[in-house]
């Protein structure tokens, strides 16, 4: 996997022929030390705040309520390799924060992100930039280069540790020979498309694992099934697919909050009716 401090036009046609081929790529550099810290921290006070209100849901789509995630997944630099594979025009699907505790059991099962998200095609990529260190031992991304040509089977297997509820899981028996650790150190990222199979294992160190995930579509992907607004990161949105937020989040971080619950509800609410009404 290419190593790419900076992406520029004498590799971006060998990095994208390489995406291309693998579905997958890493390490990248990414922030500064600084930004790490910066980052991190913002993440760290707004647990701190949350307390034992934390559920899953208070760290998803995270850079529509809080400005340090709205200004992450508008990066130039988590931008510029986007756009090389996906064109001018980006769009931000969803964001979600994933932590692991020291020794805790939950783990992904191998899926692919693609699967039960009724698009209607697949440029689509997500960066996954490590805000801690992520290694074999505290549980990181793991992934099987190549899946991303082809859709594959999934069948449930709900289990108390899975940290996909449904336990969606592919069989990857097959394939275990092609498996690859994706090791990260914190301000690094990496790319994966949505079609690639992916999952992780539980963290079995004393080292808390950290990374924020940001998905990317180009603005010719459209969703029959129930979604939360967009935000533009790039260009123009040509297509008019989904409801698109211009405003950036603003208020303290206890507002922010707030806000997030509120708008959570409402889109849980939403997607129950589509799901009633066949959609």
């Amino acid at each position: 996997m290419p190593f790419l401090k900076m992406l520029d036009q004498n590799n971006q046609s060998s990095f994208v022929e390489e995406f291309d081929r693998d579905g997958v790529s890493f390490p990248m550099d990414l922030l500064t030390p600084e930004e790490v810290e910066y980052y991190r921290n913002s993440f760290l006070e707004q647990e701190a705040l949350l307390g034992d209100r934390v559920t899953y849901s208070s760290f998803a789509m995270l850079h529509h309520f809080f400005p340090w995630a709205h200004k992450l997944v508008m990066h130039p630099k988590i931008l510029a390799p986007i756009k090389a594979i996906l064109g001018p025009n980006v769009l931000v699907h969803g964001s979600t924060l994933f932590h692991k505790h020291p020794n805790d059991q939950k783990f992904v099962s191998w899926h692919q992100d693609s699967y039960n998200m009724k698009l209607n095609t697949y440029e689509y990529v997500s960066a996954w930039v490590a805000l801690a260190d992520s290694t074999i031992e505290n549980g990181c991304l793991r992934v099987i280069p190549g899946t991303h040509k082809n859709l594959y089977e999934h069948y449930l297997d709900p289990t108390e540790n899975n940290l996909l509820k449904r336990g969606t899981t592919v069989d990857v028996s097959s394939m275990e020979d092609k498996i690859l650790d994706v090791e990260l150190k914190a301000g690094q990222m990496s790319l994966h498309h949505v079609n690639t199979i992916h999952g992780s294992n539980a963290n079995v160190s004393g080292i808390r694992r950290m990374g924020f995930a940001i998905r990317y579509i180009a603005d010719t992907v459209s969703q029959s099934s129930h979604h939360h607004p967009l935000l533009i990161a790039s260009g123009t949105d040509n297509y008019g697919h989904y409801d698109i937020q211009h405003t950036i989040p603003e208020g303290t971080l206890s507002e922010c909050i707030e806000k997030q619950r509120i708008a959570h509800k409402a889109y849980v609410d939403a997607l129950e009716k589509s799901r009633r009404n066949g959609k």
